[in-house]
């Protein structure tokens, strides 16, 4: 009850989710299914390539549908990326009756929603965002633009807590300047509230919220739990970083994971992920690129038993480690 997450509890139980042969973890007969609502960015589309498995991925931008069987042994995930660049050239469709088809048929398949990067924060950007709320009720992730258009409109946000607490998954990704503009406060006092400000604002919008900072903080929708990651280093303070975290996130909640889980389980990869890349590329050269690489490593870690230390990171030593607590 009171709302510490310790390592223990938290690492067996990422090994047993990323384990692909448990029939209990992976008990759909097809792969998992994701809607990407974005501008066209590598981060996003590779990590989530790393997380789901081969999947079918729905990537829609400006101008572009761009469905894909990602398999690695066939098609690698940057010469899709080519391919839809150039498709992407005539932005013709964006906001016509023909992106709209196309964009309400992927939420219809999908098995979780991503929206924010890169969409902007103009009025089509806004009618897709209130379409994601008020018209799905599928697992949804809002990263970017999608937090700072949730911060302009109240009404939104009293829609997403009503759906909260009809048990709709609802992730959102902020980091400090995001959060404050959600919270209603200034950065700096978000900063000295880390563990309690995401918790109280979680318990507001019946969100999972992760707020990411040197030290990012995972609090669960009902504000009784708060995860301190410590994974990580100051080399992930780099451009597309965050873009990772949202990707790897989606992917997992797209498995089936519930909110908490997928959180705790995508900031906990993410972080490991980034310390492998350091101790590759160091921190000051390494790249939101070289992240999504280490991503698969990041888990294979997580799969073994043995510990495994990279850079500041030592999962046998967060064993012992209190990840959370009220402030």
């Amino acid at each position: 009850g009171d709302g510490l997450i310790r390592c223990p509890k938290t690492l067996p139980q990422i090994k047993k989710r990323l384990s692909s042969s448990d029939p209990e973890i992976t008990p759909r007969a097809r792969p998992a299914e994701i809607a990407m609502v974005v501008s066209y960015t590598d981060s996003h589309l590779s990590s989530i390539t790393l997380c789901v498995r081969p999947s079918m991925i729905t990537v829609l931008t400006r101008s572009v549908v761009l469905q894909a069987a990602v398999q690695k042994e066939r098609l690698k995930t940057r010469e899709l990326l080519e391919e839809a660049k150039r498709e992407a050239a005539d932005d013709s469709l964006w906001g016509q009756k023909e992106f709209w088809q196309a964009f309400e048929d992927a939420v219809t398949w999908a098995d979780c929603i991503l929206i924010g990067p890169g969409i902007g924060q103009g009025d089509f950007a806004r009618s897709l965002f209130v379409y994601c709320i008020e018209e799905s009720r599928l697992p949804l992730v809002i990263d970017a633009d999608g937090l700072n258009l949730l911060a302009k409109e109240k009404d939104l946000q009293s829609e997403l807590a009503e759906q909260g607490a009809q048990n709709r998954c609802v992730i959102l990704t902020p980091h400090l300047g995001e959060f404050g503009r959600l919270y209603g406060c200034e950065t700096a006092v978000c900063k000295e509230h880390l563990t309690q400000y995401p918790r109280q604002l979680a318990q507001r919008l019946g969100c999972t919220v992760i707020c990411k900072d040197a030290r990012t903080v995972a609090a669960s929708k009902d504000g009784e739990s708060c995860y301190l990651n410590t994974t990580g280093n100051a080399g992930m303070a780099t451009a597309g970083s965050g873009d990772v975290l949202a990707g790897m996130t989606a992917g997992l909640c797209a498995q089936g994971m519930d909110g908490w889980e997928a959180s705790v389980t995508g900031v906990y990869l993410h972080g490991l992920a980034g310390d492998m890349a350091a101790e590759k590329w160091t921190q000051e050269a390494m790249t939101a690129t070289n992240m999504i690489a280490q991503i698969p490593s990041a888990i294979r870690a997580c799969q073994r038993e043995e510990e495994c230390m990279y850079g500041k990171s030592y999962v046998g030593e967060l064993s012992e480690s209190v990840c959370g607590g009220r402030s």
